[in-house]
């Protein structure tokens, strides 16, 4: 999987990966150094195909949810 950093500020940024029950799949931190970049973010393969969600926070505590799909 890979996470697209469009425009961000640089900085620390942690990615978690989740499930639709809630369970954590994957986290991992980015640290990120400005501007637009594409980072791999590692998932066990054997992760089924579905929806789950992204959680991406910076240092500031802001988060962004994004809703995926694995085929």
């Amino acid at each position: 999987m890979q996470i697209n950093m469009p425009a961000q500020a640089a900085g620390k940024y942690q990615v978690q990966v989740y499930n639709l029950n809630g369970e954590k799949i994957s986290s991992s931190v980015i640290n990120h150094q400005g501007g637009i970049s594409v980072y791999p973010v590692s998932v066990n393969q054997s992760v089924p195909a579905g929806m789950y969600k992204v959680e991406i926070s910076n240092q500031e505590g802001r988060q962004q949810v994004i809703n995926i799909s694995i085929l």
